[in-house]
């Protein structure tokens, strides 16, 4: 195993979804002197090629990981690393939150490089809401309730409430930064432009009409 730039004992493994406060998480976890492992396609491929051993021997080189894939793979993580392992699941204040601010923010992703059709079944949210809103809220309930007697493991944060620097810093037993409050995305409310979005416009509404006419087709029978 390469254990070259490994600097803790722990590996963290940030669980939360994307659009809940992960990019914080990344730079918190940088800050407190975590070797971090941001997210790549060669991770997200051995996860969808079924490597769960390429993708321990890849986190035996770091101390912390958030974005895809390890939001899906934090039960084979978990087995593989034991008490080593410490999971932060982050989220937002609620469910639709979360919604608005991923469906906001597929618009701007390009079209052809991203895993939600995998992940979420669909795309887009538009016209999937209900699916997107309970791979979120499953989410949720599925890592409680497999932390529900090792709390020692499990940190749930919401940075919407509040959550940051000494909430994670406590559970990790870290001393918190000194420098600036933890880095908020601020891509919700001031989405930069990226060249995707009438595409992506185009695509979502193409779903939404496709996936209305499914569900009046089926009302009809």
């Amino acid at each position: 195993m390469n254990l070259e730039g490994a600097r803790k004992d722990v590996k963290v493994f940030c669980i939360g979804l994307q659009k809940t406060g992960t990019k914080s998480l990344k730079h918190l976890m940088r800050r407190m002197g975590y070797r971090h492992y941001k997210r790549t396609a060669y991770a997200s491929k051995l996860w969808w090629d079924g490597d769960v051993a390429g993708l321990v021997d890849t986190m035996e080189a770091f101390d912390s990981a958030e974005d895809w894939p390890w939001p899906l793979c934090w039960r084979e993580m978990d087995a593989a690393f034991g008490d080593r392992a410490r999971f932060i699941l982050t989220r937002r204040t609620n469910a639709e939150a979360w919604l608005d601010s991923i469906t906001r923010w597929s618009l701007r992703t390009n079209p052809e490089g991203h895993s939600r059709t995998r992940i979420y079944g669909h795309a887009y949210p538009h016209g999937a809401e209900q699916a997107y809103l309970d791979f979120y809220e499953g989410h949720l309930v599925a890592v409680r309730a497999a932390f529900a007697d090792r709390p020692h493991q499990l940190l749930e944060i919401c940075f919407e409430e509040g959550d940051g620097a000494e909430a994670v810093a406590e559970f990790l037993g870290e001393e918190p930064p000194r420098r600036g409050a933890v880095h908020q995305n601020s891509s919700a409310t001031n989405p930069a432009v990226t060249g995707f979005e009438e595409e992506n416009l185009r695509l979502a509404m193409a779903q939404k009409e496709r996936l209305l006419a499914a569900r009046q087709k089926k009302a009809g029978h």
